[in-house]
This record gives C-alpha cells, sequence and structure tokens, in this order.
C-alpha cells in the first residue's frame, strides 16, 4: 500500500540522535524506516516507539548491495522516500600513531562512505517524485580538528565536502542536501 504519509529513512537509527529523530519525525506525521545493523538496539527502538508507522530493515550501512536493496524495498512499499538522514556512526579516540588501521578504515566506511552510498541509491526515488531532503548528521568535527580523532574528523570533513557535491548536483531536481554539525550530544556514542 503506497504511503499518504512522507517516507524518512533514519540510519544509525538503533538509539541516541536515531532514535531521538524518530520520535520527532513520528510527531510529524511521518512513516519512519529505522536501518541499523544492531537487531537488538533496533528491538529496542521499536519497542520504544510503539507505532504502525515505523518499520525496521537490518542491514550494515556500508554494504551497498544490502543497502539498494533496502531503498528498492522502501521505495516499492511506500511509493515515495521524502526524507534520508545519514546518522550512523561510531567513535574511537587514538593519537595518530597508535590509531588501528583496522578502526580507522571501520570509521571512514560508516561514516562516508555509507552515506555516499545511500545517496547514491535514494537519489533516482527523489528525483522521479522531484522531491528529497538529505541530511548528513556531520559534526562540529567536521569543521575544526580535535586531538586524537583523527578518523571521525576526517569522515566529518569528507561528509561535509560531499553534501556540497551533492547540493551542487542536485539544485535543479527539488532536493535539497544539508549537513548539520552539532557539537557534543548526550548520547551513549558521547558517554563511553
Amino acid at each position: 500500500m503506497k504511503s499518504e504519509k512522507k517516507v524518512v529513512i533514519i540510519t544509525g537509527a538503533a538509539g541516541g540522535i536515531g532514535l531521538s529523530l524518530s520520535k520527532t519525525f513520528l510527531s510529524s506525521s511521518y512513516k519512519v524506516i529505522l536501518l541499523d545493523k544492531n537487531q537488538s538496539g533496533i528491538d529496542s527502538v521499536m519497542a520504544e516507539l510503539n507505532s504502525e508507522d515505523v518499520n525496521e530493515y537490518i542491514a550494515d550501512v556500508t554494504d551497498e548491495d544490502k543497502v539498494r536493496e533496502v531503498m528498492e524495498s522502501v521505495y516499492k512499499t511506500h511509493g515515495r522516500i521524502d526524507v534520508l538522514v545519514n546518522n550512523a556512526g561510531l567513535q574511537a579516540i587514538y593519537s595518530v600513531e597508535d590509531f588501528p588501521i583496522e578502526r580507522f578504515r571501520l570509521m571512514i566506511e560508516v561514516m562516508l562512505v555509507a552515506p555516499f552510498i545511500a545517496i547514491k541509491h535514494v537519489l533516482p526515488f527523489m528525483k522521479r517524485k522531484g522531491f528529497g531532503r538529505i541530511i548528513n548528521m556531520a559534526s562540529v568535527n567536521g569543521l575544526v580538528g580535535f586531538v586524537g580523532k583523527a578518523a571521525y574528523n576526517s569522515a566529518k570533513h569528507g561528509l561535509v565536502g560531499l553534501t556540497k557535491v551533492v547540493a551542487l548536483e542536485t539544485a535543479e531536481s527539488g532536493i535539497t542536501v544539508n549537513a548539520l554539525c552539532p557539537g557534543y550530544v548526550d548520547t551513549p556514542l558521547v558517554q563511553n
């Protein structure tokens, strides 16, 4: 059944900012699609939200084939994707010389490559409708460097750059693309 309500997809929706965004979009009468690889976290969010206007997809946001399948499924089910919020993130703090390369690569994959993948596969559906909103959760770390945050800063700086490129490429398509750059938000990510 095609949705009369606007549809938002939120990555990294298993808690923190993703949960708060889900509540906000629900209160504004959106269909909310939670996308995360953390099944127990999504289960908890689904129970807390307790709404027929929320659906879940369990997928690794760095897996292009899975993300493409999710976008296609959401569009097929609802007939629209109005908003994409690239929110998935993780944190690690090490000096550059001590930063484990596997962790660095993972952070770049989750916070820069994954948004690119999601944008790449949502744009055709937004262009088809002549409308879309893409919100990339960047950070003050995308504007200023911080000691011990080589991966986080690199990913968020890249996300700000990606946002600018996509905004220019979609400027005449009815699609807006913005990066939000908040300071510290009291979430489990920051608390840990």
